[in-house]
């Protein structure tokens, strides 16, 4: 009888165990892009944020992927009250150092990214991947400026695309519970939190329809002499 008891009184203790060891976020949440979940990635939960103090910095390289990191900033911001710092890669003079905190996030292709393995030029056009390491997350896509001749052409005309802000985007909803409704801040959900453990995860997607956004004007080519130059070279390709 006594061991009955006992048992019983175990069950509540081990959900309730259970329970605080899962994540504070659903990957699959109904109002979300369903996404697919690849095998678990080796480590443990890392808590980024707790009690509102922020223990990570974004690594990456702050001019080429200046909007994604502006957004991602705000998000934090506004969800917990702490701008994140950055370790700029394009800055010999950065002042913030990775080793200096116990967490990175990892934006955009790097060298760090490649030598984790993760080869964003074999994902799909404009695919993303999010996928965490030893102290850390990829945040990371097949972004247009990484083709090599892309858009070179002049009668191109391809429309540039970063699948990094696509994968930011992403995170900052199905992570932090942002929600972008409206082109203005009165059409944003910021969900103010005071911690954010991050769980091994990763998934990689992409859009069912690329991006729109080829520039169909017409061209003129001997309308100047500085048109004619740049353009009659490449008629009959």
């Amino acid at each position: 009888m006594k061991k009955t008891l006992f048992a019983l009184a175990f069950i509540p203790m081990a959900a309730q165990a259970w329970f605080w060891e899962s994540p504070d976020y659903d990957l699959h949440r109904k109002s979300l892009v369903p996404i697919v979940e690849k095998a678990k990635p080796d480590g443990e939960k890392m808590a980024f944020v707790k009690d509102g103090r922020l223990d990570f910095a974004v690594m990456t390289e702050a001019r080429t992927y200046g909007n994604e990191l502006k957004v991602l900033q705000k998000a934090f911001l506004n969800c917990f009250g702490a701008e994140a710092p950055v370790v700029n890669l394009q800055d010999a003079k950065c002042k913030v150092k990775a080793e200096d905190f116990k967490y990175l996030v990892l934006l955009g292709d790097q060298p760090k990214v490649k030598e984790l393995g993760i080869d964003v030029m074999a994902l799909p056009e404009q695919g993303f991947v999010i996928r965490t390491f030893g102290n850390g997350i990829v945040i990371a896509g097949r972004d247009s400026h990484l083709i090599p001749g892309y858009n070179k052409h002049p009668l191109d005309k391809l429309p540039r695309y970063s699948a990094t802000n696509s994968a930011m985007l992403d995170f900052t909803e199905r992570f932090l519970g942002v929600r972008y409704y409206f082109i203005t801040d009165l059409g944003k959900i910021y969900p103010k939190r005071k911690d954010f453990t991050l769980f091994p995860v990763w998934y990689e997607d992409a859009p069912f329809y690329r991006t729109r956004g080829n520039n169909y004007g017409f061209y003129y080519p001997t309308a100047t002499p500085r048109r004619a130059a740049v353009y009659t070279k490449y008629f009959g390709e």
